[in-house]
């Protein structure tokens, strides 16, 4: 199944600065961001925000030669040996600009109702065999990669399926409580991987529910 929203065309992958596990100063500083930025969002215009947001990741890939070194390093294995330093830069350059957007779709997303996201994705490709999996009782997996907002899509899906999503428990306590307490507004369980929570997910899967998951991550 696959899912376009209007800027869909700029979606590589978020997970070089995706919320996680940080320091408990920089996780500080992250939640008061995303409080900000939540507070900030609904009154400024997305184009805005966005416009905001690509100049923010071009400074912070500019400005952070640790930062340069981990995205290039991982488009070079996106791109493959052969691919120009040019070519790993543009890249590089464009996956800190998706990952700064994926912070303000999070900021968005904290005051949408479900409906509201729905409407903005505006194809869902698979969507049939969604619901025909979904209709057998015998339970979904929906996997992805960190490839833009995944709790924005899972809002939109809210109102549709019994959902459980698998998440990554973050540091400090404060930035976990506040990225799960928007993650959960729309009703759907998103549960730090464990041992149990693997099995919470067997069960889910058993009672015909939608289990979500990215695989992109080993965080078990």
């Amino acid at each position: 199944m696959t899912l376009r929203g209007s800027h869909s065309e700029d979606r590589r992958g978020v997970d070089c600065l995706e919320p996680r596990s940080v320091g408990e100063g920089d996780g500080l500083i992250r939640v008061w961001f995303l409080r900000a930025l939540m507070m900030v969002a609904p009154r400024v215009p997305v184009g805005v925000l966005y416009a905001l947001a690509d100049v923010a990741g071009w400074v912070a890939w500019g400005g952070s030669e640790r930062l340069r070194g981990v995205t290039r390093d991982h488009m070079r294995h996106v791109l493959g040996s052969g691919a120009s330093r040019g070519a790993v830069d543009a890249a590089a350059r464009g996956c800190v600009r998706s990952a700064v957007r994926y912070y303000v779709d999070f900021a968005r997303y904290a005051g949408l109702e479900p409906e509201a996201a729905f409407e903005q994705v505006d194809e869902i490709i698979g969507v049939e065999e969604l619901f025909a999996a979904y209709d057998r009782g015998q339970g979904v997996v929906l996997a992805s990669a960190h490839v833009g907002n995944p709790e924005f899509i899972v809002q939109a899906l809210a109102p549709l399926f019994d959902l459980m999503v698998f998440t990554e428990s973050l540091e400090p306590r404060a930035l976990h409580e506040l990225v799960h307490e928007v993650r959960q507004r729309s009703g759907v369980r998103f549960v730090p991987v464990s041992a149990s929570a693997v099995r919470d997910g067997v069960r889910q899967l058993r009672c015909g529910g939608v289990l979500g998951m990215l695989i992109d991550r080993d965080v078990l």
